[in-house]
Protein backbone atom coordinates (compact mmCIF):
# COMPACT_ATOMS: atom_id res chain seq x y z
CA UNK A 1 0.00 0.00 0.00
CA UNK A 2 2.87 2.36 0.89
CA UNK A 3 4.52 1.79 -2.63
CA UNK A 4 0.89 2.54 -4.26
CA UNK A 5 1.09 5.69 -2.02
CA UNK A 6 4.35 6.66 -3.26
CA UNK A 7 3.84 6.33 -7.15
CA UNK A 8 0.33 8.60 -6.27
CA UNK A 9 2.44 11.26 -5.02
CA UNK A 10 4.61 10.64 -7.79
CA UNK A 11 1.96 11.16 -10.26
CA UNK A 12 0.44 14.33 -8.20
CA UNK A 13 4.04 15.87 -8.42
CA UNK A 14 4.57 15.36 -12.36
CA UNK A 15 1.04 17.38 -13.18
CA UNK A 16 2.05 20.05 -10.75
CA UNK A 17 5.12 20.71 -12.70
CA UNK A 18 3.06 20.18 -15.91
CA UNK A 19 0.26 22.45 -14.99
CA UNK A 20 2.72 24.90 -13.41
CA UNK A 21 5.20 25.14 -17.09
CA UNK A 22 2.24 25.18 -19.30
CA UNK A 23 0.91 28.24 -17.50
CA UNK A 24 4.14 30.33 -17.86
CA UNK A 25 4.35 29.51 -21.82
CA UNK A 26 0.90 30.73 -22.05
CA UNK A 27 1.85 33.87 -20.32
CA UNK A 28 5.05 34.29 -22.14
CA UNK A 29 3.25 33.78 -25.76
CA UNK A 30 0.40 35.79 -24.66
CA UNK A 31 2.86 39.03 -24.08
CA UNK A 32 4.73 38.61 -26.89
CA UNK A 33 1.60 38.45 -29.46
CA UNK A 34 0.39 42.02 -27.22
CA UNK A 35 3.55 43.43 -27.27
CA UNK A 36 3.91 42.55 -31.33
CA UNK A 37 0.17 43.83 -31.67
CA UNK A 38 0.72 47.50 -29.87
CA UNK A 39 2.71 50.21 -30.65
CA UNK A 40 5.90 50.92 -28.93
CA UNK A 41 4.61 53.57 -26.03
CA UNK A 42 1.55 51.68 -24.94
CA UNK A 43 3.67 48.17 -24.67
CA UNK A 44 4.87 48.85 -21.40
CA UNK A 45 1.60 49.69 -20.03
CA UNK A 46 -0.37 46.54 -21.84
CA UNK A 47 2.91 44.62 -20.03
CA UNK A 48 2.44 45.74 -16.36
CA UNK A 49 -1.39 44.91 -16.64
CA UNK A 50 -0.99 41.85 -18.40
CA UNK A 51 1.86 40.88 -15.81
CA UNK A 52 -0.34 41.56 -12.91
CA UNK A 53 -3.21 39.35 -14.19
CA UNK A 54 -0.64 36.70 -15.05
CA UNK A 55 0.48 36.72 -11.64
CA UNK A 56 -3.06 36.35 -10.42
CA UNK A 57 -3.81 33.44 -12.41
CA UNK A 58 -0.84 31.83 -11.58
CA UNK A 59 -1.43 32.55 -7.43
CA UNK A 60 -4.79 31.18 -7.86
CA UNK A 61 -3.54 27.80 -9.98
CA UNK A 62 -1.09 27.51 -7.72
CA UNK A 63 -3.51 27.23 -4.66
CA UNK A 64 -5.95 25.11 -6.26
CA UNK A 65 -2.75 22.52 -6.80
CA UNK A 66 -1.57 22.78 -2.93
CA UNK A 67 -5.54 21.86 -2.13
CA UNK A 68 -5.41 19.41 -4.56
CA UNK A 69 -2.49 17.75 -3.03
CA UNK A 70 -3.47 17.52 0.00
CA UNK A 71 -7.03 16.51 -1.15
CA UNK A 72 -5.64 13.12 -2.28
CA UNK A 73 -3.43 12.46 0.60
CA UNK A 74 -4.51 9.67 1.92
CA UNK A 75 -3.26 10.71 5.69
CA UNK A 76 -5.31 13.66 5.21
CA UNK A 77 -8.22 11.27 3.93
CA UNK A 78 -7.73 8.61 7.18
CA UNK A 79 -7.62 11.70 9.35
CA UNK A 80 -10.91 13.65 8.06
CA UNK A 81 -13.01 10.17 8.18
CA UNK A 82 -11.84 9.45 11.65
CA UNK A 83 -13.69 13.09 12.49
CA UNK A 84 -16.17 12.47 10.99
CA UNK A 85 -16.82 8.89 11.99
CA UNK A 86 -16.10 8.90 15.38
CA UNK A 87 -13.22 6.60 15.86
CA UNK A 88 -9.61 6.47 14.41
CA UNK A 89 -8.87 5.09 10.92
CA UNK A 90 -6.13 4.24 9.89
CA UNK A 91 -4.54 3.21 6.51
CA UNK A 92 -5.24 -0.54 6.40
CA UNK A 93 -8.85 0.43 7.56
CA UNK A 94 -9.17 3.16 4.59
CA UNK A 95 -8.46 1.03 1.85
CA UNK A 96 -10.15 -2.21 3.12
CA UNK A 97 -13.77 0.62 2.97
CA UNK A 98 -12.58 1.44 -0.87
CA UNK A 99 -12.42 -1.90 -1.48
CA UNK A 100 -15.56 -3.29 -0.24
CA UNK A 101 -17.19 -0.06 -1.63
CA UNK A 102 -15.37 -0.76 -5.21
CA UNK A 103 -16.65 -4.47 -4.98
CA UNK A 104 -20.03 -3.71 -3.48
CA UNK A 105 -20.73 -1.31 -6.48
CA UNK A 106 -19.46 -3.70 -9.01
CA UNK A 107 -22.20 -6.60 -7.33
CA UNK A 108 -24.51 -4.00 -7.34
CA UNK A 109 -24.27 -2.79 -11.09
CA UNK A 110 -23.95 -6.58 -12.75
CA UNK A 111 -27.12 -7.80 -10.67
CA UNK A 112 -29.17 -4.92 -12.02
CA UNK A 113 -28.48 -5.64 -15.44
CA UNK A 114 -29.29 -9.06 -14.85
CA UNK A 115 -32.45 -8.18 -13.15
CA UNK A 116 -33.55 -5.49 -15.46
CA UNK A 117 -36.44 -5.92 -17.95
CA UNK A 118 -34.96 -7.05 -21.89
CA UNK A 119 -35.98 -4.82 -24.28
CA UNK A 120 -38.22 -6.00 -26.71
CA UNK A 121 -37.41 -6.00 -30.12
CA UNK A 122 -39.53 -3.37 -32.75
CA UNK A 123 -41.48 -6.04 -34.67
CA UNK A 124 -41.94 -5.06 -38.70
CA UNK A 125 -44.85 -5.18 -40.80
CA UNK A 126 -45.92 -4.07 -44.04
CA UNK A 127 -47.63 -0.68 -45.27
CA UNK A 128 -48.34 1.47 -47.62
CA UNK A 129 -46.72 4.61 -47.40
CA UNK A 130 -45.86 8.54 -49.02
CA UNK A 131 -42.16 8.61 -48.97
CA UNK A 132 -41.79 11.88 -49.68
CA UNK A 133 -44.56 14.78 -50.66
CA UNK A 134 -44.70 14.52 -54.03
CA UNK A 135 -48.23 12.80 -54.74
CA UNK A 136 -48.74 9.70 -56.10
CA UNK A 137 -45.43 8.85 -57.57
CA UNK A 138 -43.74 8.82 -54.07
CA UNK A 139 -46.57 6.36 -52.56
CA UNK A 140 -44.74 2.97 -52.37
CA UNK A 141 -44.98 -0.50 -50.08
CA UNK A 142 -42.94 -0.78 -47.32
CA UNK A 143 -41.73 -3.98 -45.21
CA UNK A 144 -40.29 -2.71 -42.53
CA UNK A 145 -42.36 -0.71 -40.60
CA UNK A 146 -42.44 -0.55 -37.37
CA UNK A 147 -45.43 -2.18 -35.62
CA UNK A 148 -46.74 0.48 -33.44
CA UNK A 149 -47.98 0.16 -29.78
CA UNK A 150 -50.45 1.33 -27.31
CA UNK A 151 -49.03 4.35 -25.68
CA UNK A 152 -52.50 5.66 -23.64
CA UNK A 153 -55.02 3.84 -21.69
CA UNK A 154 -57.72 4.13 -24.20
CA UNK A 155 -56.06 2.89 -27.08
CA UNK A 156 -56.78 -0.50 -29.36
CA UNK A 157 -54.12 -2.01 -31.31
CA UNK A 158 -56.27 -3.57 -34.35
CA UNK A 159 -54.66 -6.29 -36.56
CA UNK A 160 -55.92 -4.81 -40.10
CA UNK A 161 -57.79 -7.10 -42.33
CA UNK A 162 -59.30 -4.72 -44.93
CA UNK A 163 -58.09 -1.10 -45.71
CA UNK A 164 -58.96 1.92 -48.42
CA UNK A 165 -57.56 4.00 -50.47
CA UNK A 166 -59.09 7.09 -50.18
CA UNK A 167 -58.94 10.95 -52.54
CA UNK A 168 -57.53 12.18 -49.67
CA UNK A 169 -54.60 10.32 -49.08
CA UNK A 170 -53.50 11.28 -52.66
CA UNK A 171 -53.68 15.16 -51.12
CA UNK A 172 -52.03 13.80 -47.84
CA UNK A 173 -49.05 12.53 -49.99
CA UNK A 174 -48.88 15.99 -51.42
CA UNK A 175 -48.36 17.98 -48.21
CA UNK A 176 -51.96 17.72 -46.66
CA UNK A 177 -51.98 18.15 -43.00
CA UNK A 178 -48.28 18.67 -42.97
CA UNK A 179 -47.89 21.49 -40.25
CA UNK A 180 -50.49 20.14 -38.25
CA UNK A 181 -49.44 16.68 -38.09
CA UNK A 182 -45.91 17.73 -36.79
CA UNK A 183 -47.90 19.30 -34.05
CA UNK A 184 -50.47 17.18 -33.14
CA UNK A 185 -48.04 14.04 -33.06
CA UNK A 186 -45.45 15.35 -31.07
CA UNK A 187 -45.90 13.41 -27.96
CA UNK A 188 -47.29 10.59 -30.61
CA UNK A 189 -44.52 7.62 -30.14
CA UNK A 190 -45.62 5.38 -32.88
CA UNK A 191 -44.56 8.88 -35.03
CA UNK A 192 -41.13 9.09 -34.80
CA UNK A 193 -40.15 10.71 -38.28
CA UNK A 194 -42.52 12.68 -40.67
CA UNK A 195 -41.37 9.89 -43.56
CA UNK A 196 -42.51 7.80 -44.29
CA UNK A 197 -46.29 8.59 -43.83
CA UNK A 198 -48.49 5.05 -43.74
CA UNK A 199 -51.76 6.19 -45.72
CA UNK A 200 -55.07 5.33 -45.35
CA UNK A 201 -57.98 6.37 -43.66
CA UNK A 202 -60.55 4.13 -42.76
CA UNK A 203 -60.15 0.00 -42.73
CA UNK A 204 -61.62 -2.90 -40.53
CA UNK A 205 -60.04 -5.71 -38.39
CA UNK A 206 -59.72 -7.57 -35.35
CA UNK A 207 -58.94 -6.23 -32.18
CA UNK A 208 -55.58 -7.83 -30.51
CA UNK A 209 -54.70 -5.61 -27.69
CA UNK A 210 -56.31 -3.08 -25.50
CA UNK A 211 -55.41 -0.23 -22.70
CA UNK A 212 -56.03 -0.43 -19.65
CA UNK A 213 -58.89 2.13 -19.25
CA UNK A 214 -60.60 -0.04 -22.42
CA UNK A 215 -64.76 -1.08 -21.40
CA UNK A 216 -66.44 -1.66 -24.16
CA UNK A 217 -63.50 -3.39 -26.32
CA UNK A 218 -62.69 -6.63 -25.99
CA UNK A 219 -59.78 -9.19 -27.72
CA UNK A 220 -60.97 -10.43 -30.64
CA UNK A 221 -63.70 -8.00 -31.60
CA UNK A 222 -64.45 -7.55 -35.05
CA UNK A 223 -64.73 -3.69 -35.57
CA UNK A 224 -64.21 -1.01 -38.04
CA UNK A 225 -62.14 2.11 -37.65
CA UNK A 226 -61.24 6.02 -39.00
CA UNK A 227 -58.66 8.17 -38.88
CA UNK A 228 -57.60 11.83 -39.36
CA UNK A 229 -56.02 12.95 -41.47
CA UNK A 230 -53.16 14.09 -39.28
CA UNK A 231 -52.75 10.69 -37.70
CA UNK A 232 -50.93 7.79 -39.13
CA UNK A 233 -52.92 5.86 -41.71
CA UNK A 234 -54.38 2.38 -41.66
CA UNK A 235 -53.05 0.54 -45.08
CA UNK A 236 -51.42 -1.69 -42.64
CA UNK A 237 -50.85 -4.75 -40.92
CA UNK A 238 -51.76 -3.40 -37.77
CA UNK A 239 -52.62 0.17 -36.59
CA UNK A 240 -53.35 1.45 -33.04
CA UNK A 241 -56.27 3.56 -32.19
CA UNK A 242 -58.18 5.60 -29.82
CA UNK A 243 -61.59 3.90 -28.86
CA UNK A 244 -63.87 6.94 -30.00
CA UNK A 245 -62.65 6.24 -33.68
CA UNK A 246 -63.58 2.49 -33.24
CA UNK A 247 -66.96 0.65 -33.80
CA UNK A 248 -68.11 -3.10 -33.77
CA UNK A 249 -69.06 -4.54 -37.19
CA UNK A 250 -72.58 -5.26 -37.18
CA UNK A 251 -73.43 -9.07 -37.62
CA UNK A 252 -73.55 -10.29 -40.73
CA UNK A 253 -70.80 -7.38 -42.65
CA UNK A 254 -67.81 -8.91 -44.21
CA UNK A 255 -64.67 -6.62 -43.55
CA UNK A 256 -64.37 -5.66 -47.30
CA UNK A 257 -68.12 -3.73 -46.28
CA UNK A 258 -67.18 -2.49 -43.03
CA UNK A 259 -63.96 -1.18 -44.36
CA UNK A 260 -65.76 0.99 -46.20
CA UNK A 261 -67.80 2.48 -44.08
CA UNK A 262 -66.46 5.71 -42.44
CA UNK A 263 -65.52 7.63 -45.63
CA UNK A 264 -66.31 5.98 -49.38
CA UNK A 265 -70.40 4.96 -47.63
CA UNK A 266 -70.35 8.97 -46.47
CA UNK A 267 -69.62 10.33 -49.29
CA UNK A 268 -71.71 8.03 -51.57
CA UNK A 269 -74.80 8.46 -49.00
CA UNK A 270 -74.02 12.78 -48.72
CA UNK A 271 -74.00 12.62 -53.15
CA UNK A 272 -77.09 10.26 -53.77
CA UNK A 273 -79.31 11.63 -50.60
CA UNK A 274 -78.00 14.78 -49.50
CA UNK A 275 -76.84 16.47 -52.74
CA UNK A 276 -78.80 15.18 -55.48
Amino acid sequence: MDEVTFHVGQKVEVLQVWMYETTQKLYQLTEELIMKALASHQAQSVRIVVKGSADKVLEALKELIDKFSIVVDPQYVCGYLSRVIGHDMNRSTLYACCFGFTVGSSLGLVIGICLQTPRQPNVLMKAIAATAFTGIDSITLLEDAFVPKLYKPTQLLIEVKCATLDPIDVKISCGLARTLRGIVNIYNYNCQSELPLILGREGAGIVVEIGSKVKDFEIGDQVYFVTDPWSSGTLAEYVVLDTKDVAKMPSGIVFEVAASFPYSATLAWTAVVVEA
